[in-house]
């Protein structure tokens, strides 16, 4: 069984079981597979159609994109000292791959797992690899897919000196674990394992709705733990959805099916950067950007919205395309926030000092250091615009 082979690599039994979709936050839907595996997904179905019908600029990466966990979480409270979790990374996108070469990261400390206990970060990466390729059948769940992973997380000890007294599993102090999934890859989840008694699931709290580009996303961080949006977040003590996307523009239909989503206390809409790279007409982007925002206020009548203008990039390394109308873009966004009462306009250029220590390919997408600049200063703007936050 599953058990046995937990034991065997651990050294000790992990006995207490649950299913670790219990647990997800920041998933809008979720697809259950054969032997009890569960893909969660941040976008709805209607949203996935818009985002590769022939109204998207990029169809195919997008739905690639859209597959990705980016803010989603596993989060419990429990009393084991180690936990466990059984997943199946998918292939990384070809997309994340011409980044990564870019930052020459190598694959497997790139995005990854990462792992908060009582509020504190873990390292980037998959966690403790107990077994990166789980072979044979378990008696309890059936045939295992190619590429299943037993990640491992400790719980205690983080800290403390060479030689302090160790508890008993399941003896210890209860612990807030919050598990990110990958921000640039889909991923199944099984079983959730520890050496504890018990799982406990953590009430959903209300949401953030983040909706941008590849820094939304968290393209660069190399840490789901780090992208700009969960730190955000968790700074205003809210869950996250995050529906960033690489390249994405303002296209109204992504919206689609999002009024049916509770719980939404704000959103931030980051778009608009993958405008410098490509050709386009100012009337045609003005009317989409009109068209998108519109729908966002009528979806959410009762939420505050910020309005990023693009961040800055290193133009020297990434200059605008000749044909782009990236120049006219912050007025146009003026003009859509202006129609309407509960929208603000943000100054992306005051979100992230201009240096390119700030960029983690030194082209255009902030790294760790920069998401948590733009998240300090984003926290700062909205705590000034809502009393009570």
């Amino acid at each position: 069984m599953i058990s046995q082979m937990i034991a065997s690599a651990e050294g000790r039994s992990l006995l207490v079981r649950a299913d670790a979709a219990d647990f997800l936050h920041g998933a809008l839907d979720a697809e259950a597979e054969p032997g009890g595996w569960v893909r969660p997904l941040r976008f709805l179905p209607p949203q996935v159609r818009a985002l590769g019908s022939c109204q998207a600029w990029h169809p195919g990466l997008y739905r690639q994109m859209a597959r990705t966990a980016a803010g989603v979480s596993i989060e419990f409270e429990t009393n084991a000292s180690r936990v466990a979790l059984e997943l199946v990374p998918d292939e990384e996108p070809v997309v994340t791959c011409r980044l990564r070469e870019r930052i020459f990261a190598p694959a497997e400390s790139f995005d990854g797992v990462a792992c908060e206990v009582d509020g504190r970060g873990g390292e980037p990466g998959w966690g403790e690899v107990l077994a990166v390729s789980i072979d044979g059948t378990g008696e309890d769940a059936g045939p295992l897919p190619q590429g299943a992973r037993l990640v491992s997380f400790v719980l205690d000890g983080a800290g403390e000196a060479p030689g302090a007294v160790q508890v008993l599993p399941g003896f210890g102090a209860t612990h807030h674990v919050r598990i990110w999934l990958p921000c640039l890859r889909g991923v199944r989840v099984r079983g959730l394992w520890g050496d504890g008694t018990a799982f406990t699931p953590v009430d959903p709290r209300p949401s953030l709705l983040a909706i941008g580009d590849g820094p939304t996303q968290g393209m660069a961080c190399g840490n789901p733990a780090l992208a700009w949006p969960t730190r955000l977040s968790e700074r205003l003590g809210f869950d996250l959805v995050n529906q960033g996307i690489h390249r994405q523009v303002f296209q109204s239909g992504m919206l689609s099916g999002l009024g049916a989503v509770n719980g939404i206390a704000g959103v931030v809409v980051a778009l608009g950067a993958a405008y410098r790279r490509e050709p386009c007409q100012a009337r045609l982007v003005a009317r989409d950007v009109r068209a998108f925002l519109a729908e966002l206020a009528r979806l959410f009548p009762d939420a505050p919205i910020w309005v990023v203008t693009p961040l800055w990039h290193n133009a020297d390394r990434v200059p605008e395309h000749a044909g782009s109308c990236i120049s006219e873009l912050g007025d146009l966004l003026a003009e859509g926030v202006a129609a309407h009462d509960r929208m603000e306009l943000v100054d992306g250029l005051s979100l992230l000092d201009h240096r390119v220590a700030l960029l983690a390919d030194a082209e255009e997408m902030p790294g760790a250091k920069g998401a948590h600049q733009i998240a300090r200063r984003l926290e700062t703007r909205i705590r000034e615009s809502c009393d009570g936050l």
